[in-house]
């Protein structure tokens, strides 16, 4: 009986044993579970925290630069397509025609240079998955400070033939209603006789006007 009892006893203990072996891998496998999340959720933080930084200061320093250049406080994400933003920087352009070229090299391309200069200073390491996209939009952004300068050079070109352009048509206005010469209808009679040769020989406007036609349109 003492025998039954001694290795009862033993059971007993190697039941203990088990349960106390099972009891501290459990434990163990809780922990590395447990540890593992809080990296997982660490690190998914750690990325939604980058991810922040880039929205705030796209919203800051890029939104900033459209505002410069709509001249309007408008959200770009409000415009469905790039038409609409095209047509709301022409509708800037035709408010201030005379000055809009200068406020684009005075006040938005300094904007832009800045623009490219934050984001070059971005420290924090940029996380795997978005470095290629991030790498894009870096690279975009002295195109778009291009872009600015080159359309504003364009504005220039704009307003200078449109100012030549007017400058003719008052100096054909002159010509064509003095009775008596003038430097401009001069001016705007040698302009006729070297752009029509042989002008001299036409009788009137509507041969003038086929004149131009065959020269300008036909040929």
């Amino acid at each position: 009986m003492s025998r039954h009892m001694a290795e009862q006893d033993a059971a007993k203990r190697r039941n203990r044993i088990i349960y106390m072996v099972v009891g501290v891998l459990a434990l163990g496998l809780l922990g590395a579970y447990a540890a593992r999340d809080r990296m997982n959720k660490a690190a998914i933080t750690q990325k939604l925290q980058w991810l922040d930084e880039w929205a705030e200061k796209d919203k800051q320093e890029v939104g900033g630069l459209w505002n410069c250049l709509t001249q309007s406080n408008t959200p770009l994400d409000s415009f469905s397509n790039a038409n609409q933003v095209q047509a709301k920087v022409e509708a800037a352009a035709m408010v201030q025609p005379k000055t809009f070229a200068q406020h684009l090299r005075i006040e938005c391309v300094p904007n832009g240079e800045r623009v490219v200069s934050t984001f070059d200073g971005m420290t924090s390491a940029v996380p795997q998955e978005f470095t290629e996209g991030f790498t894009a939009y870096k690279a975009s952004l002295p195109k778009l400070n291009h872009g600015i300068e080159t359309y504003a050079d364009r504005l220039d070109q704009h307003l200078g033939g449109a100012d030549l352009t007017s400058r003719i048509a008052a100096a054909g206005d002159e010509w064509h209603s003095s009775t008596s010469p003038t430097p401009e209808g001069i001016a705007f009679e040698k302009f006729l006789q070297c752009a029509v040769p042989g002008i001299a020989k036409i009788k009137d406007a509507q041969g003038l006007l086929e004149a131009l036609a065959q020269e300008c349109y036909k040929k």
